[in-house]
């Protein structure tokens, strides 16, 4: 092997390094629960079918879903003072900078890619109001129990907090374009145009991967209340989408692949501010044991959210 081939080697080990490296997803803590809230008819289906309906990434509540990654690429790039590097104006191109618009589509990351929705927050009025009119339950639910029934075999599971706070947003678009940078400057001068040529477009390429991870994980900030925890699952083999009507919209989901034989990892039933029906906690207990949950394994409560009507 001569010198140039042992340097590609090296650059591309350097690339796959980089490919594997962390994606600064904060994620939670071994035993902590996490909050699914929805509606009675919600509550039951999850508990018989031992199994939650995740939507696809494209459907989901906030308009900007997705595309809102687009906004923090360029915003970023547009705050980086970098001259005179190939690699960046190439990234700048293949972006669209030059016409402050985006010649990739975001959502392409998200075509396979079906989202749970959970928060951390047990009792929030805001998610109430939003996914029961305050009369519904929520889910509490040990997660990484949840995360280790799934059927493995058959599907790929990313998770983490959902970022909203647009510096540290920022940040980590800005150490991902950094970090390809560092790449092809420690390179740049070593290699022939050609396989420089080769080298900025993997190196994009691995960029662009990266920020297709952060699409699934950033929101605006105007959603930060809801406290979200994203369970992210990317299906293959024979996962086949089905569909559900939600507010009039028609939306494709799939059943999170439970391994047979597993319940949910139900730890906690809230039930709703408004609910004040006094049968409600006793028809919770009993519905859960009929389905062959140990209601003694399960805490009914009801919200400390003090609405009266």
């Amino acid at each position: 092997m001569d010198n140039l081939d042992y340097l590609i080697n090296e650059i591309f080990d350097e690339i796959k390094n980089y490919e594997k490296s962390s994606n600064e997803i904060p994620i939670a803590y071994q035993g902590v629960l996490l909050y699914h809230y929805t509606s009675i008819n919600g509550l039951m289906g999850i508990l018989e079918e031992k199994s939650f309906r995740i939507s696809q990434a494209n459907f989901l509540n906030d308009s900007l879903e997705i595309k809102y990654i687009k906004e923090c690429v360029r915003n970023t790039i547009e705050g980086m003072n970098i001259k005179n590097s190939e690699l960046f104006d190439e990234l700048c191109d293949y972006i669209g900078m030059a016409e402050h618009e985006f010649n990739w589509d975001p959502s392409f990351w998200a075509n396979n890619a079906y989202i749970l929705s959970l928060s951390e927050n047990p009792d929030s009025l805001m998610l109430w109001s939003y996914y029961s009119k305050f009369d519904g339950y929520n889910l509490g639910i040990d997660f990484y129990k949840l995360l280790h029934s799934c059927d493995r075999d058959r599907i790929i599971n990313l998770h983490g907090k959902v970022i909203y706070d647009e510096y540290e947003q920022s940040r980590r678009v800005r150490d991902k374009i950094n970090g390809i940078l560092d790449i092809y400057n420690k390179y740049a001068a070593c290699l022939p145009d050609g396989d420089l040529r080769t080298i900025r477009k993997h190196l994009i390429e691995r960029f662009i991967l990266k920020m297709g991870i952060y699409s699934l994980f950033f929101k605006h900030p105007s959603f930060k209340h809801e406290e979200e925890y994203r369970l992210v699952s990317n299906i293959y083999l024979d996962l086949n989408p089905k569909f559900r009507n939600s507010n009039g919209v028609i939306i494709p989901y799939i059943q999170l692949p439970i391994e047979k034989g597993n319940f949910l990892p139900v730890k906690t039933i809230t039930i709703g501010p408004k609910n004040n029906i006094d049968i409600a906690e006793k028809g919770v207990k009993n519905f859960i044991q009929s389905i062959g949950y140990n209601s003694s394994d399960i805490k009914v409560n009801k919200s400390k959210v003090p609405l009266r009507y």
